[in-house]
This record gives structure tokens, sequence and C-alpha cells, in this order.
């Protein structure tokens, strides 16, 4: 088993993992929850090419399924989708970090 598919086995068990603890307190009506990292971590994972935002949509699907065995309902899929879209997307002060002088240069 190659490294690479070692640490991607490993980051979608933490993930899925955490994704079912999320949607576990969401049922509960818990929410002091932070989504914050679970938001990071799924963006360095599709950044790092580690995961595809398919298979991120698909633990997500699948998490929701297993804590409040139903499906997703198209409405939130289609919602959780522009949600992961837009979480994946390059920001524009990764677009504008090769464009910078460095502090050296500047001097």
């Amino acid at each position: 088993m190659s490294q690479i598919s070692i640490s991607k086995k490993s980051y979608l068990t933490s993930l899925r993992n955490r994704l079912k603890q999320l949607y576990e307190a969401q049922e509960s009506g818990y929410t002091d929850i932070n989504e914050d990292w679970i938001s990071g971590f799924m963006a360095a994972g599709y950044h790092s090419g580690l995961v595809t935002l398919s298979e991120l949509k698909l633990e997500h699907l699948c998490a929701y399924r297993k804590v409040s065995n139903e499906i997703m309902s198209e409405e939130r899929e289609a919602d959780l989708e522009v949600w992961l879209t837009r979480l994946c997307k390059p920001t524009l002060q990764s677009k504008r970090r090769g464009d910078r002088p460095s502090a050296a240069m500047q001097k």
C-alpha cells in the first residue's frame, strides 16, 4: 500500500468520525460544536489532493444517514454541494501568494 493511499485512508477515517460527531450533535440539539475545525480539515484534505469534492460530499451523506437513519433531502444535499464547492475554491490570498515580492526584495 502506497504512502498516499495510507494517508488518504487515515484522513477519511478521521473525517468520517468528525462528521458523525457533528451530525450527532446537530441531531441532539447541541450547538456548541466547532464547525470551523471540520471545515478547515476538509479544505486542507481537498487542497492537498487527498480527497475530491465528490468524496467529501459522499462522506457527509454517509455520516448523515448513519446518524439520522434517513437519506438527506435533495434541498439539503444541494446546499451541501454549494457549501463544499465554496469551501474548496481557492481564495484570493492563495492566488496572490506567488505575486508578492519577498521581504528581502523590498529592501
